[in-house]
């Protein structure tokens, strides 16, 4: 064992190689450029010779190798953590291995001339690494492009656009029954669509719904069960946006929050994915994961703490603007366009604010718990002010094609939110209540076929993959042959879908603990199973709040039996784990998806 000086400066080589390791084999954005590589490579060396170097002169030499050796004990400590908590993801066991061999060699190494060369090496390689770290926060952030499709698209193809309203309810909606809230432009594009008065959301957690949107199947199918700890596989099941791009169209998704970043797995088959957020340069250091890259989290106090993990639906909207004005007007194209701006915290502006405060309590439907009213008024007045940037897109695609004659809009929301619906305040995530997963589906077809026809139909998300291929009369692949699901077109025909369809949903953000859920929704009843074996039943049709399971054993049983054998027969795909910075998980925890909370009781 090398002396105590000595063991110091190899502690510190060891964590930076160890780093250095995790960063280059881990997964999530590969190490490219020279600013990327230079940062890699020099931070953790200098980083670590540092913190060793202030231990080596505070303590004495002992008691600093005691101190160093905790620090490495909890380096790794803090890697391993997420191998136990992340749910349906590998644990990267390899490149754990090879960090602690190439770790325990940098240690053990019995040259003593080693030591000069890490005594010279570390605080040597930390004027190069700051300098990385700020050509990486000083340049400028752009979106990803891709070359436009070599395939090219059947003359006459439609546009196809989707619009997701983050956390939009349907019974807000005055299509669906809400009242007070003035949605003028909805309103009339719904009057020349087709509304579907039941559509169902298979989760309430915004990534993986979204991932079930853009593939067509069920959130174990496409391996993204929550946000944050997991990555919808690029050789799994393709996006729609893959579909389309390979068949010549032109492809755009503008992501307005952090859940749906490409790291995810959303820019597959984009051309064009920009999922940039509110400018903040120190943002940028979230491509180093922070169980990757302990030295990362040496910055964690000098990253401003204020919401930055979601863009305005104006700038959003600029962006794909900008985009679709640089397409040739006889390329067709598919965008995405992703608005997060009635997600909490509810922050509508004048009048939007005060309109909803006038209607506080009297709107419908009320907040579930009076409590939380105000919560809810605000919610309306974001709600309010989409309805102005919905007419502004419009707008925008009523000038490349005027009458949207030839172009397919379909606007959605991923879920919706509680306002005290089974003591869930203004929140989404535990919920598997109708005030969720009940989302509006209004599909305007080119040229406005079918214009004002109401859908009784169950539908759902995972319908929208087989819509947007009829419309671009592509075949449907055979990563859907163990989905139930139409094309949305098939409304307007005799026969469209099933009377009996039945819903797979789940829960399963990480931070529900015993609370994670599955659900079997049927036309008459729903059954919920905690993972702590709690169980509701409910006639959701009536209410949610009569619980049904104790006196009904035999229809839970039923229903049980039915969820769990179409379960076991789903194809399962295991999502990619995406270790995190710690920037990355301050933006999630200001979204709600990171802080604890305490698994309700049977």
């Amino acid at each position: 064992m090398p002396e105590s000086r000595s063991l110091l400066l190899r502690l510190g080589a060891s964590l930076a190689l160890f780093d250095i390791v995790q960063t280059y084999l881990g997964p999530g954005e590969p190490v490219e450029g020279f600013v990327v590589t230079l940062t890699a490579i020099c931070m953790p060396f200098g980083f670590y010779g540092l913190v060793f170097l202030v231990l080596s002169r505070i303590f004495k030499a002992k008691f600093a190798s005691i101190v160093g050796v905790m620090l490495l004990v909890l380096r790794h400590g803090f890697f391993m953590v997420p191998m136990f908590i992340v749910r349906d993801a590998e644990p990267p066991i390899l490149r754990y291995g090879i960090g602690l061999a190439v770790s325990l060699a940098v240690i053990f190494m019995p040259w003593k001339s080693i030591d000069k060369f890490w005594r010279v090496l570390c605080p040597g390689a930390l004027l190069p690494g700051a300098l990385g770290i700020f050509l990486l926060v000083s340049g400028e952030e752009t979106a990803k492009v891709l070359p436009a499709p070599i395939a090219k698209a059947p003359q006459g193809s439609p546009n196809i656009v989707l619009i997701s309203w983050d956390t939009v309810r349907a019974d807000v909606l005055p299509m669906y029954g809400g009242t007070d809230l003035e949605m003028p432009t909805l309103s009339a594009f719904a009057e020349r669509s087709l509304i579907f008065d039941d559509a169902v959301a298979v989760t309430p957690i915004t990534g993986p719904e979204h991932a079930s949107m853009l593939t067509g199947v069920y959130p174990p199918s496409h391996g993204l069960r929550a946000n944050m700890l997991g990555m919808a596989t690029k050789d799994g099941v393709p996006s729609i946006a893959t579909h389309l791009r390979d068949h010549g169209y032109r492809t755009g998704g503008f992501i307005a929050a952090f859940p749906l970043v490409a790291r995810f797995g959303f820019d597959q088959g984009f051309e064009r994915f920009d999922d940039r957020l509110l400018e903040n340069p120190l943002l940028r250091l979230r491509r180093f994961r922070f169980a990757d890259t302990g030295w990362v989290n040496g910055f964690y106090p000098f990253i401003p703490h204020a919401p930055t993990a979601y863009s305005d639906g104006p700038l959003v909207q600029q962006r794909a603007t900008e985009w679709l004005e640089g397409i040739p007007q006889e390329d067709p194209y598919f965008l995405f366009l992703h608005l997060y701006d009635a997600h909490a915290p509810y922050r509508p502006t004048e009048p939007y604010l005060s309109a909803a405060l006038e209607k506080k309590g009297q709107a419908q439907p009320t907040a579930f718990d009076p409590t939380d009213a105000d919560a809810m008024a605000r919610y309306r007045g974001e709600i309010a002010m989409l309805d102005d940037y919905f007419a502004e897109i419009l707008e925008v695609l009523e000038t490349r094609d005027p009458g949207l004659k030839n172009t397919l809009v379909l606007l959605t929301s991923d879920h919706g939110e509680c306002f005290g619906e089974g003591e869930i305040f203004h929140d989404h995530v535990p919920s598997l209540y109708e005030a969720t997963q009940h989302v509006p589906m209004i599909l305007h077809l080119p040229g406005g076929v079918g214009a004002g026809t109401r859908v009784s139909e169950t539908v759902a998300h995972l319908d929208i993959v087989p819509t947007f291929l009829a419309a671009a009369g592509l075949e449907r692949p055979s990563d859907l042959d163990d989905v139930e699901s139409y094309p949305l077109q098939g409304a307007l025909q005799s026969g469209f879908g099933s009377p009996d369809r039945t819903i797979y949903m789940e829960a399963q953000q990480f931070k529900l603990g015993k609370a994670r859920k599955q659900g079997w929704r049927t036309q008459d009843w729903k059954m919920v199973q905690w993972e702590s074996g709690h169980q509701d039943l409910w006639r959701y049709h009536d209410d949610e709040v009569q619980n049904f399971a104790t006196e009904q054993p035999d229809q839970v049983e039923k229903l049980l039996t039915a969820m769990q054998d179409f379960f076991d027969a789903l194809p399962k795909a295991i999502g990619d784990e995406v270790e995190m910075s710690a920037k990355d998980m301050n933006q999630m925890g200001q979204l709600g998806y990171t802080e604890d909370v305490d698994p309700e009781e049977e």
